[in-house]
C-alpha cells in the first residue's frame, strides 16, 4: 500500500504544473534576484551580476575582467530596470528590460567611455 501512495504521489508531482523547472521557487520575470551573467560590446566583457531585490529596489555586486564593485544599485518597474555600479571613481550604469524569467538585454554607458551605448544581453 505504501508504494502505490508513493507511487501515486510521484506521478503526481510529475503531472502537477508547479514541479517542473518553472516552480515558484525558481526565477521569475518580476523578480531579478540571482546571479547574471552577460556577454555584448562593453569592452570589459563578459559580467557577472549578482542581485537581490526587494519591492522595486536592487541591490548586488557587480564584476568584469577589469573592475568589481560591491557598490551596485537601482530599480525594477517591471519590465525594466535601471542600475548603476559605482566604482568610486566612476559609474557604469545598466538599462534594460526583463525579456524572460532568465533572460535580459539592454544597454550599458559610462562617462568614462564618453556615455556610449553599449548592448548587452544577461542570463541566469
Amino acid at each position: 500500500m505504501r508504494r502505490i501512495a508513493a507511487l501515486a504521489l510521484a506521478l503526481a508531482c510529475v503531472l502537477a504544473p508547479g514541479c517542473d523547472g518553472d516552480s515558484p521557487t525558481g526565477p521569475t520575470t518580476n523578480d531579478m534576484t540571482g546571479t547574471w551573467t552577460g556577454t555584448g560590446t562593453y569592452p570589459n566583457m563578459p559580467f557577472r551580476l549578482v542581485l537581490t531585490q526587494t519591492g522595486t529596489t536592487l541591490r548586488g555586486d557587480y564584476s568584469d575582467q577589469l573592475d568589481r564593485s560591491p557598490s551596485v544599485g537601482g530599480t525594477i518597474t517591471f519590465p525594466t530596470f535601471a542600475i548603476v555600479i559605482d566604482f568610486g571613481d566612476g559609474k557604469l550604469n545598466i538599462t534594460g528590460t526583463v525579456v524572460t524569467a532568465r533572460q535580459a538585454e539592454g544597454s550599458m554607458f559610462t562617462s568614462a567611455l564618453g556615455n556610449r551605448l553599449y548592448p548587452f544581453t544577461m542570463t541566469r
